[in-house]
């Protein structure tokens, strides 16, 4: 079952929900709700992550803006966080990182720590910046530099599963099949090949 078409849809991290968890947001209503706060409800949305820029476009979002909120909604700050996305690890892989410490890792390096970082995913940079990165590539560079170019790339968030997750995919493929379908209607629904 899509893990986004359904009455309760897996939140944006995967895997069953932990009791006392209340609120999540699915990866949909993240990413629609990015789209139409960064370029407004258009006819056809700038893609997430880059892309032509249209006229006009004058702010956005950092990723650490982006996703700080989330880092602090109580299925993440538990005793036992769910794992982000689970599914099959590598061999040699011993151990998993939950969206949490992922994260807070990748808020940490040096491209966000700047007096006026990189806007997340495209749309005008503040002063003093002089370049940009698509999401594609920001988080392409982050996979190859935190695992490098594996035969068997570790799957994003690795760790436990939930009962009956059976498949996983790697941060890298999940966030290019995305990128790769665009973003012509907003409102589409965006599927994992992982069954929940």
């Amino acid at each position: 079952m899509p893990h986004i078409e359904r009455k309760n849809p897996i939140v944006f991290g995967g895997g069953q929900r932990s009791p006392g968890v209340t609120r999540g947001q699915t990866l949909k209503t993240l990413l629609t709700q990015y789209l139409e706060m960064s370029y407004g409800k258009r006819k056809n949305p700038i893609i997430f992550g880059g892309g032509q820029r249209s006229s006009g476009v004058t702010g956005g979002q950092t990723l650490k803006t982006l996703l700080t909120p989330y880092l602090k909604m109580p299925h993440i700050e538990r005793k036992n966080p769910v794992v982000f996305g689970g599914g099959q690890r590598s061999p040699g892989v011993t151990g998993g990182q939950n969206l949490k410490t992922l994260l807070t890792q990748y808020l940490k390096m040096p491209h966000i720590e700047r007096k006026n970082p990189i806007v997340f995913g495209g749309g005008q940079r503040s002063p003093g910046v002089t370049g940009g990165k698509t999401l594609k590539t920001l988080l392409t560079q982050y996979v190859e530099m935190r695992y490098g170019k594996r035969k068997n790339p570790i799957t994003f968030g690795g760790g436990q599963r939930s009962s009956g997750v059976t498949g996983g995919q790697t941060l890298k493929t999940l966030l290019t099949r995305y990128l790769k379908k665009g973003s012509s209607d907003s409102s589409q629904t965006w599927y994992m090949d992982a069954p929940y």
